[in-house]
């Protein structure tokens, strides 16, 4: 697989070729791929989706357990948030788009916590096209430039090279002869390639130091621009990616041209990770490589001179797809007919399949999405017409960003190798210097309480892990303060906050996605109306063990309303209360001690929650109207929270809904808490013949779908005439995203 790249450099001398290569600092890394059931869908329907998850060979300890799924808008920012659990190297899970989303072109990503050491841009990607019929299909319009613009290939134009160049227009280019180049020192060597509606993909060629316009007219009116100067230094590289380990190339510099004495070629994997760095020099009649046995996970390839300045990057091709093989027994059905899908496949853990009715989306809303924004290149399944296009757009998107891509990529989120985690750091409130050594409680109140410890580090930094928890919960997390001194606490966001630059883009109409986006709507409709698709079951539910308080079962255990009313809370801990003291008098601050059977000792300070909620304030404690207490539970002896130890447990609830107003918030905060989602019983879209109906029309637009798929499927058409995808994704070891497509026709007749 060959292609080639045009390097542009600022230095002047050239030296005696050689290379040497060393491997970057090996760091371990994850890699994920997300795929759904269908790319086009209505606003209220579920969709689908498989993620699919793999770490690098580096380790044996698992990085993540915990995946997290966002879908977000044209302008990035998140509708839907949720987690879910790894297993096996996947997660699957479905969305309800919200009825109100309007018509759009939306996001869906996943990624690890381990994965926020690395730019967003690397997050496993998907695209989503929305359509709300109750708001209107047709979106609102988006201010497209009203100016010529245009992307170099190498960031610029260079003189006696032939340089790749997309140009977007106003309106479509319909003919090349409106389209001109001309500069200071006459006209450029030039050639149009190809056009989509307002893109034109053509090479350009100047002369050294030249400046150059490009000039477009149709109907009368006339844009230009004017091209940047044309660098008089340059350096082609010829590359060679014959299989998914080796890499060979030639580097020749131009004629009359001079490079860098010392430059370094970077290989990165899809994290933009450094995994190989190759130092060289040149000759004047070029530098051939060949290297072999790399890692099969290379993707990306960087150019850096000797100051450290990056020049410019690619994407790597990847070889030809042989990990992932198809064959339909039929690909032409008639209504209510079956196919039998073989598949074989090298993917690790398994391949997701789903044959959805095709929805085809003109080539210009492509260009429009990669365009505004290129970093998804790497993420799409383009048409083969656009690939050229494409090249284009990425170089000269690495080559403006490659400096923050390749930027220091730090550890500053431990990964969740034991379970879902939440962290936060306790500062001094005045100064906000760190506060070490803190006692830090995170209580899980509610049905399934949790009671986790530590202390914090140097840094002010504390992390605990959460354990069998779904949905939302309610945590506070409390920091023990000494009298003197104010804490601030902060609670780390778990889903990232950056995302690529997303540019929002319009959805383009032709007539033939408008009749599928009617069909579709039809097809809702009918379902709507009559009886709905039976639904296979392919994964059970599986429940999540509800574990009891992690502290055990308490020593003594009483209910205040079986004694007599007393007035004071201390009163009735004095009274009957067993085993518990209130300690403190003339002006002391109060304090409770736990007396242990077992050793006949008296233990200060032990911990005290209230509803669960952990409680340093004993005076504010003592405030609380004894009817508004419920039980009492006394745990003795030793208990290990984490790292922390505590001599001692009083455990106190309430009747009240709001810890019996106890004032919390001097001591920490309340946080509402996205764990996981609750397993659900995913269901493919196939039903058994005999079970339906006949006189029940079948418009389903998604005729299978199954997250992890057998070798051998049997898919069932429905009675809606058309082309259907059968796209298959999967991932191998290495982490490379393998995917295949194939057309399946429903006719009214059959085959």
């Amino acid at each position: 697989m060959k292609f080639r790249l045009i390097l542009p450099f600022l230095t002047t001398l050239l030296f005696a070729a050689s290379f040497q290569t060393a491997r970057a600092q090996s760091l371990p890394q994850e890699y994920t791929s997300i795929f759904t059931d269908r790319d086009v869908c209505m606003s209220g329907e579920i969709v689908n989706f498989s993620v699919w998850h793999v770490q690098s060979s580096s380790t044996d300890l698992p990085l993540s357990s915990t995946m997290y799924v966002e879908l977000l808008d044209g302008k990035g920012q998140p509708i839907l948030k949720q987690k879910y659990r790894i297993r096996d190297g996947s997660c699957r899970g479905a969305m309800e788009i919200p009825s109100i989303v309007p018509t759009g072109v939306y996001f869906l990503r996943a990624y690890t916590q381990y994965q926020r050491n690395f730019p967003p841009e690397s997050h496993a990607t998907t695209v989503l096209t929305i359509i709300n019929s109750d708001r209107g299909i047709k979106p609102a319009p988006i201010i497209s430039d009203s100016a010529l613009s245009m992307r170099f290939e190498g960031g610029a134009p260079l003189a006696g090279l032939s340089t790749r160049v997309v140009i977007k227009a106003p309106v479509s280019i319909s003919s090349a002869d409106s389209l001109y180049v001309v500069g200071e020192s006459g006209s450029a060597s030039w050639k149009v390639l190809e056009t989509v509606g307002p893109y034109c993909l053509m090479e350009l060629e100047g002369n050294p130091d030249a400046r150059y316009e490009i000039t477009y007219e149709k109907g009368g009116n006339s844009w230009k621009h004017p091209v940047k100067r044309t660098l008089s230094l340059g350096l082609t590289l010829d590359l060679d990616r014959p299989s998914s380990t080796d890499l060979w190339g030639t580097m020749y510099p131009a004629s009359s041209l001079m490079a860098s004495p010392n430059l370094t070629l970077v290989l990165t994997d899809r994290n933009f990770h450094p995994l190989h760095q190759i130092d060289y020099h040149l000759l004047e009649d070029g530098l051939e490589f060949r290297l072999a046995d790399l890692e099969p996970a290379i993707r990306y390839l960087f150019i850096k001179t000797q100051e450290g300045n990056v020049l410019v990057g690619s994407m790597l091709p990847e070889e030809d797809d042989a990990g992932l093989q198809v064959e339909l027994s039929d690909e032409v059905l008639g209504p209510r007919q079956s196919s039998t899908l073989q598949i074989t496949s090298t993917a690790t853990p398994g391949v997701s399949v789903s044959v959805t009715k095709s929805i085809p989306l003109p080539a210009e809303f492509y260009l429009d999405l990669i365009w505004a924004n290129p970093w998804l290149i790497e993420h799409l399944t383009l048409p083969d017409s656009l690939l050229a296009f494409a090249h284009v757009l990425q170089g000269d998107f690495l080559h403006r960003n490659a400096a923050r891509l390749l930027g220091g990529h730090d550890q500053d989120w431990l990964p969740e190798s034991r379970d879902l985690g939440i962290s936060g750091r306790v500062t001094k409130a005045n100064s906000q210097e760190a506060a070490s050594d803190v006692l830090t409680v995170v209580s899980v109140v509610g049905e399934d309480p949790q009671i986790h410890a530590c202390h914090t580090d140097s840094t002010g930094y504390f992390q605990v892990s959460l354990r069998n928890l779904q949905g939302t919960e309610t945590i506070f997390i409390g920091a023990k303060e000494p009298p003197s001194q104010d804490y601030q606490l902060t609670v780390n966001q778990d889903f990232r906050k950056e995302t690529p630059a997303i540019r929002p883009v319009a959805l383009q109409y032709d007539s033939a996605f408008h009749q599928a986006i009617e069909a579709l709507l039809f097809s809702q409709q009918v379902i709507s109306r009559f009886k709905k698709v039976p639904m296979e079951e392919i994964l059970p539910s599986r429940s999540v063990p509800t574990l009891p308080v992690n502290i055990g079962s308490p020593d003594v255990s009483l209910n205040v309303d079986d004694f007599i009313e007393l007035q004071t809370m201390e009163e009735v801990i004095r009274n009957i209360v067993p085993k518990v003291s209130v300690r403190g008098a003339g002006g002391e601050q109060p304090y409770l001690t736990v007396f242990e059977d077992r050793t006949l000792q008296v233990h200060e300070n032990p911990l005290i929650l209230l509803d669960y909620a952990v409680v340093f304030d004993i005076e504010a404690l003592l405030e609380i109207s004894p009817r508004k207490l419920n039980r009492f539970d006394v745990y003795q002896g030793t208990h290990y929270l984490g790292d922390e130890r505590f001599d001692g447990i009083i455990s106190i609830f309430t009747h009240t809904d709001d810890f019996a107003r106890y004032p919390f918030d001097r001591f920490g905060a309340f946080v509402s808490y996205s764990t996981l989602e609750p397993a659900l019983s995913i269901g493919v879209a196939d039903y058994v013949p005999e079970e339906w109906p006949s006189n029940f029309p079948d418009y389903r637009s998604v005729l299978y779908w199954h997250p992890d798929a057998e070798t051998s499927t049997r898919i069932q058409s429905g009675d809606q005439p058309g082309i259907y995808r059968v796209r298959l994704s999967g991932m191998t070891p290495e982490g490379k995203i393998i995917r295949k497509e194939k057309l399946l026709e429903v006719s009214k007749s059959g085959h």
